[in-house]
């Protein structure tokens, strides 16, 4: 079995049509054991959607990932968490990672939520961090 960056690298090559009809569809129709091995489509999904993808199948993208960080899987939910960023997410995306951090008690997913919302937090995060005092700040996953 390839490792997460081998599979990596031959995902993050591959078109955006065939990475979502043929890779994603193969990690969702996967046992939960299959998918933690093939996480690296998540990764793959941010950085060639970004790069290549139209504003429909980069909306479809984001909806997956949201989808996502429902997981049961902490490391599938962190893979989806910093996809995010990259496909030019928005409130909708901010409020489910607003919502995942409200209930999270993993502290590796409270830092990683903290990242992603760095980069896409607008005014939710604003005031959930009020002051320094907020949310964010009390679950140590500010800055």
């Amino acid at each position: 079995m390839k490792t997460d960056k081998e599979l990596y690298r031959g995902l993050r090559v591959l078109s955006c049509e065939t990475l979502w009809n043929d890779e994603v569809a193969r990690f969702e129709r996967s046992t939960p054991v299959e998918r933690i091995k093939r996480v690296a489509v998540i990764r793959a999904v941010g950085v060639v959607f970004s790069g290549s993808g139209t504003a429909k199948q980069k909306a479809e993208a984001r909806s997956w990932l949201v989808r996502l960080l429902q997981d049961p899987s902490e490391k599938v939910r962190r893979y989806a968490m910093t996809a995010l960023p990259k496909l030019g997410s928005g409130k909708n995306e901010e409020r489910a990672l607003l919502s995942l951090l409200r209930t999270t008690t993993v502290d590796r997913e409270k830092k990683f939520l903290g990242q992603a919302l760095d980069k896409i937090g607008g005014t939710a995060t604003l005031n959930a961090v009020a002051g320094g005092r907020g949310f964010l700040a009390q679950n140590g996953a500010e800055g």
